[in-house]
């Protein structure tokens, strides 16, 4: 009867144990399963990623581009600028040295001929010259003008079409105009 039981606990055992290798089988069944599942959405992951990334990186290549144009464009308009800037004040210059020796010029004549002028004349020479002065005197003020405000910041947008008077305007005065001169 001892043997009995022990068969029979035996076959118990043994029944257990086939229950567990199937469990056991199941269960590696599932967690192949689950982990190949696992893997498919990592890898499925890792490629969303990978692509999101790659769209981010051409995104910020796509913008440093943009940056580095638009620095070269500024740099450009810079050295245009200065260009520009460094033109407009040699003609300053010019146009100040050439007012300069237009007025010493008109004083000299003035003087040369109102020694020849009679009488009569002397009082239409010295409006004359009172217009010269004023005339002089204007130009001075427009270039101690634009002194200052070349001083305070360069000009935004050069043009070669600055509001300078024409050189040579004196020649239109009211005492070139007279009949002595």
């Amino acid at each position: 009867a001892e043997v009995q039981a022990l068969r029979g606990e035996v076959h118990n055992l043994q029944q257990e144990n086939d229950k567990l290798k199937r469990d056991v089988s199941a269960k590696s069944a599932a967690w192949s399963e689950a982990r190949a599942e696992i893997d498919e959405q990592v890898a499925r992951l890792r490629t969303e990623y990978e692509e999101e990334s790659q769209e981010s990186l051409t995104k910020a290549v796509h913008q440093l581009q943009v940056a580095d144009d638009l620095v070269v464009g500024l740099r450009r308009r810079s050295e245009q600028d200065s260009d520009a800037r460094a033109m407009c004040l040699r003609e300053f210059e010019a146009a100040k040295q050439e007012a300069a020796e237009e007025a010493a010029c008109c004083r000299r004549l003035l003087a040369e001929r109102s020694e020849k002028v009679p009488q009569s004349f002397r009082s239409d020479l010295s409006r004359g010259s009172d217009q010269m002065n004023e005339i002089y005197r204007e130009r001075q003020e427009a270039m101690a003008i634009m002194e200052r405000l070349r001083s305070r910041h360069p000009p935004e947008e050069p043009t070669s079409e600055l509001p300078w008077p024409k050189i040579g305007s004196i020649g239109s005065s009211p005492m070139r105009a007279s009949p002595g001169l």
